[in-house]
C-alpha cells in the first residue's frame, strides 16, 4: 500500500515517504527548509486516508529523476561532491532516527569534509528531492550569477 518516495497531500501539505517499516513511516514534509525525517504510525495514515485528509500528490521533483549530469560537467563533480559527504549518513539504516543521524553528521563535519549546517542541508535536499543522486541538479539549473539577480527577476516575470 505504501511505497518509498510517493509525494502525499496531507492537510494541503505535500510529505514524502522515506521508508516504510512494520507498523510505521517515515516521511518528510516537502516545503520545510529546516525539516527533519517524521515516524508515523501506519494506522494513523489509514485513518487519515479514510477521512479523505491524506491523497496522492505528483512529485513536485519527478523532473529530476531522469536528469543525468554529463560525465566531468560542474553538475557532475558538484554532486560526487555533495553525495560523498552524506554517503556515511545514508548508507545508516537509522539514519531517520535523529541520535544515530547526529552523531553520523558530528563525524563528517570533525572530519572536516563539510560543516554540519551543510550536511543537514544536503541531507533535506536528498531527501525532499527523492532520494535519488541527481538530487543536486534543480539547485544548480535555478541558481543565479552573483550580480543577476536583477536580470533573474525581469525574466521570471
Amino acid at each position: 500500500m505504501w511505497q518509498t518516495n510517493k509525494v502525499l497531500k496531507f492537510d494541503e501539505k505535500l510529505y514524502r515517504i522515506l521508508a516504510v517499516r512494520p507498523g510505521e513511516i517515515v516521511w518528510l514534509q516537502l516545503d520545510s527548509d529546516k525539516g527533519f525525517p517524521e515516524f508515523i504510525l501506519e494506522l494513523k495514515l489509514v485513518s487519515y486516508l479514510y477521512d479523505g485528509r491524506l491523497l496522492r500528490s505528483t512529485d513536485p521533483f519527478g523532473f529530476l529523476h531522469d536528469e543525468e549530469p554529463e560525465v566531468g560537467s560542474v553538475a557532475f563533480n558538484r554532486r560526487e561532491k555533495a553525495l560523498a559527504i552524506i554517503q556515511p549518513v545514508i548508507v545508516d539504516e537509522n539514519c531517520f532516527e535523529t541520535k544515530a543521524r547526529a552523531r553520523r553528521v558530528t563525524e563528517i563535519a570533525e572530519s572536516g569534509l563539510a560543516t554540519k549546517a551543510t550536511v543537514y542541508k544536503l541531507l533535506r535536499r536528498y531527501w525532499q528531492r527523492g532520494q535519488n543522486l541527481t538530487h543536486y541538479c534543480l539547485t544548480l539549473k535555478t541558481a543565479v550569477p552573483r550580480g543577476n539577480q536583477d536580470l533573474h527577476q525581469a525574466q521570471q516575470k
